[in-house]
This record gives structure tokens, C-alpha cells and sequence, in this order.
């Protein structure tokens, strides 16, 4: 393996621990600290977008939350995917099951967390979350093999 190469694996390891500390730092956060938290990035959002200061029902926050963990799930297949394609050539088993492994944990340790309660909705759009990452990787992959054989033709 090339120095370069080394050096994108290192930094694809780096980043997907970041992004696993990441996810599990917050739920490790008590459900108070969780909400005010998901209640300034939604007061963001409705500044940023104009909506109005609250709306009926208050779901608001609840979509922020179904967001944020789709979101970190993402790029953890994402980033998983690099991982595996640079140590085994593959991507989709083992970023796969790493990332289902990885949301059943978050859910466990979020029921051990004050204020905090698990939800096996949240490990479906978890999971979901990772899948669109790793086809998205998948879908780069692809597009930069079509170029390469282009250019050479």
C-alpha cells in the first residue's frame, strides 16, 4: 500500500471513531441538555427558513431530533464504507453491519442516560440513515470507475 494511500486510511479511520464518539456523546447527554439542544437548532432553522417562532402541535423538535440521527448515521455509512473499501475492496456487508451494530448501541445507551429512553423507530431510520451513505459512497465509487474508463478510451 502506497504512502498515500496509508495516510487516507488513517484519516478514514480517524474520522469514522470521530463520528462513532460523536453519535454516542450524544446520547450519552441527558434528555434536558438533548432538548434545549435540539430546541436552539430548531429556532435556527425556522430563523433561517422564516417560519414562525412555534407551531401548533409542536413537532418541530421531534423532526429535528429523526434529522440529526439520520444525519449522523449517514455519514457514519459513509465514512464506514471508505473504511472497508480501503482495507477489504468491499463496502456494503460490513459497513452495513457495522452500522446496524452501532445504532443497537446507541439505543442501549441511550436507556441508560437521564431523561433518555430508547425507541426502535430511531434504530430503523438509523439504519436507513447509513444505508443512503454507503449508497451514496457506492454511487461515487461507480461514477469514478465510468470516468476512468472513459478517459482511457
Amino acid at each position: 500500500m502506497s504512502i498515500r494511500k496509508k495516510r487516507f486510511l488513517i484519516a478514514a479511520t480517524v474520522l469514522l471513531a470521530l463520528n462513532i464518539l460523536f453519535i454516542w456523546g450524544n446520547s450519552l447527554l441527558p434528555g434536558s441538555v438533548s432538548s434545549a439542544i435540539s430546541g436552539r437548532v430548531l429556532l435556527f432553522v425556522r430563523t433561517l427558513l422564516r417560519l414562525p417562532a412555534r407551531e401548533p402541535g409542536g413537532t418541530g423538535e421531534y423532526w429535528i431530533r429523526k434529522i440529526a440521527h439520520f444525519s449522523e448515521f449517514c455519514s457514519l455509512g459513509f465514512l464506514s464504507g471508505t473504511f472497508f473499501w480501503m482495507i477489504r475492496g468491499k463496502i456494503f456487508s460490513s459497513a452495513a453491519l457495522l452500522s446496524l451494530m452501532i445504532a443497537c448501541a446507541d439505543e442501549t445507551i441511550q436507556m441508560i442516560a437521564e431523561g433518555r429512553q430508547s425507541s426502535l423507530p430511531d434504530v430503523w431510520i438509523d439504519f436507513s440513515g447509513a444505508m443512503l451513505g454507503i449508497a451514496i459512497l457506492l454511487l461515487l465509487r461507480n461514477r469514478r470507475k465510468t470516468y476512468k474508463r472513459r478517459s482511457r478510451e
